[in-house]
């Protein structure tokens, strides 16, 4: 009786009716992919394409690309771009040395989404693509899900983000944190008269109200950047700020004062 799954088997089929549950026990003990195509059509050009393939009328280069993606101030891509990218890449390359085989690997300053996009659908696609990076995570029932899961995260620091465009956070929790965090940027970046940054820093407040410690954070900087010399405003920003759960400290009140100009 031959083994199950039998060798280079493939799951074909969607989620529904064949559970991602049974096939990642399948992991276990068998490398098992699958596929799932909306149409018959579909299935039957990725057949053809397999067969053409097997029988050597699609030949692409023997070449290999290692993408990873190293965000600034993000311990994980650091570690996957140097140890695991690069440390795999070079293995392989000594591994394959003359045999035909070029193994490239995308330097974290160029790991950016054009580069991705140039290296998934360009003219000229590597025979193996690897990538490491941040993948996309939305809860059970999402709307996104089925067009944005799992889907990779990279970014271009040369091209600024529109006003307005939805920024999906899988984690609510991250939220106030990173407003907390581009408030301490809004202070030191060049070029920004201090209304801007006052505006820019009003803004973060509600994201950051979910956390009492990073309210507290963003009001702070608000305090530092625009000075305000109207006890008005000092009573309202108290009124923002978390309360202890213990109740606020009777030495603390009215500690507020006018910062002089």
């Amino acid at each position: 009786m031959p083994p199950f799954p039998p060798k280079n088997c493939i799951l074909v089929g969607d989620p529904e009716k064949i559970p991602y549950r049974f096939q990642y026990q399948l992991d276990v003990q068998y490398a098992v992919g699958r596929i799932h195509f909306r149409t018959l059509e579909k299935y039957a050009q990725y057949a053809r394409s397999v067969v053409m393939a097997e029988k050597g009328k699609v030949v692409l280069p023997r070449r290999a690309t290692f993408f990873g993606v190293q965000n600034p101030d993000d311990r994980a891509t650091e570690l996957s771009a140097t140890k695991l990218v690069a440390d795999l890449a070079g293995s392989l390359a000594k591994d394959q040395e003359n045999k035909g085989w070029n193994i490239e690997t995308v330097a974290p300053n160029e790991a950016m989404r054009d580069t991705l996009a140039r290296l998934m659908g360009g003219g000229e696609p590597p025979s193996l693509l690897f990538t490491a990076s941040h993948g996309m995570g939305f809860p059970n029932g999402d709307p996104r899900q089925l067009s944005h899961q799992g889907a990779l995260l990279s970014w271009d620091p040369d091209q600024p983000i529109p006003a307005g465009t939805p920024i999906p956070v899988p984690d609510p929790d991250m939220a106030p944190l990173v407003a907390a965090r581009l408030a301490a940027e809004t202070m030191i970046v060049p070029g920004l008269f201090d209304p801007e940054r006052v505006a820019l820093i009003r803004s973060l407040v509600p994201v950051a109200a979910a956390n009492p410690s990073a309210l507290d954070t963003v009001l702070a900087r608000l305090l530092l950047v625009e000075r305000p010399a109207d006890p008005e405003i000092l009573g309202r920003l108290a009124d923002l700020a978390p309360v202890p759960k213990d109740g606020p400290e009777e030495s603390l009140k009215g500690e507020l004062t006018v910062v002089p100009p």
